[in-house]
């Protein structure tokens, strides 16, 4: 299977979590996986819809690395998104997409707040699962496999080492875990 890695931060260089994500994985990725970063991908403020959706085309399974940004994910994916799967010439590739069944789709995120927080009756009063429901809503639109989302919690709390085991689980659960 072709695996393709997104990564949806905002400026890798102000990164904690990513820029370590990002540097471990292009060291250790094989010739079946493309690593995509889309803070460089960004040409004259838009995407090359084209080259996105070819990329998009050729890979079993998505995987979006971002960090938490107000219970979301950055603008910029959010601007991905709308560029590369909106439009006027978007029913096309999404149809494409759509009866590709075969495509798995995980996210794994990275959040300052503690796991604790996310929960009813925690400071932020609903499971992350909830904030980020619009990602299994894209998946089933899609009809992809949506893995269960992988959260690296607490982040300032851990050192780099810490943060490189935290990759490292993400990636086997996004390699091994069955979809929905």
């Amino acid at each position: 299977m072709k695996n393709l890695i997104i990564f949806g931060h905002n400026d890798l260089n102000k990164s904690m979590v990513s820029k370590y994500w990002l540097e471990h994985l292009q060291a250790k990725k094989d010739k079946d996986t493309t690593i995509l970063c889309l803070c460089e991908q960004l040409k004259d403020g838009n995407f090359y819809t084209a080259i996105q959706r070819d990329i998009l085309k050729n890979h079993d399974r998505i995987l979006i690395v971002f960090p938490l940004y107000w219970y979301s994910h950055p603008s910029l994916l959010q601007k991905y998104l709308e560029q590369v799967l909106t439009g006027t010439d978007n029913a096309e590739f999404v149809n494409e997409l759509r009866l590709n069944q075969s495509k798995e789709l995980m996210i794994a995120v990275s959040a300052a707040a503690e796991a604790k927080n996310f929960g009813f009756g925690g400071a932020a009063n609903l499971p992350l699962d909830m904030y980020l429901s619009n990602w299994y809503g894209f998946a089933k639109y899609c009809n992809m496999l949506f893995k269960p989302i992988y959260c690296t919690y607490n982040v300032y709390t851990l050192s780099k080492e810490q943060l490189i085991a935290e990759c490292d689980k993400a990636y086997n659960q996004f390699l091994t875990s069955k979809g929905r």
